[in-house]
């Protein structure tokens, strides 16, 4: 009888933290997505498409004739409700939900709000600089490739 009543309390408490972890899961879930709303992530991921596709398109003109074509690819799989539950699992390995939450409270701050807004753009800006670095140096890149293979 001893043995059973044990059994019993460890199957109870087991049931018990798993719905702990689900409704912290559930409370964590809800908190990630406040921030992906804050931060407007279906209109980041929109505009990353825009600038890829962009970037493509004026690396090889003749894909123009694709653009409606390869619109509908990267939205279908770059877009934010393909990548939204990806993005979730990301940040919730990242973060604890007490830390996430920590930065979602300065993100609701109006500098918070203001970095969510201006990170975009500031990281097409330095890509923008790298790629135009790497342009201007890509007549050294065979004599690197030559030099390294002798």
């Amino acid at each position: 009888m001893h043995k059973v009543s044990i059994a019993l309390a460890f199957l109870l408490l087991i049931t018990s933290m798993s719905s702990l972890a689900h409704a912290d899961e559930q409370s964590y879930r809800k908190a990630l997505e406040e921030y992906f709303t804050i931060a407007k992530m279906d209109v980041i991921m929109q505009r990353s498409i825009d600038v890829a596709l962009t970037t493509q398109i004026r690396a090889n003109p003749q894909l123009k004739q694709y653009e409606p074509k390869l619109r509908e690819f990267f939205a279908k799989y770059m877009g934010w409700k393909s990548l939204e539950e990806d993005f979730m699992a990301i940040y919730m390995k990242a973060f604890s939900e007490d830390e996430f939450k920590q930065m979602l409270a300065f993100y609701k701050t109006p500098v918070g709000r203001k970095a969510l807004q201006l990170m975009p753009t500031l990281m097409e800006e330095v890509a923008a600089i790298g790629v135009k670095r790497v342009q201007e140096h890509a007549p050294e890149l065979p004599n690197i490739i030559q030099g390294s293979q002798s």
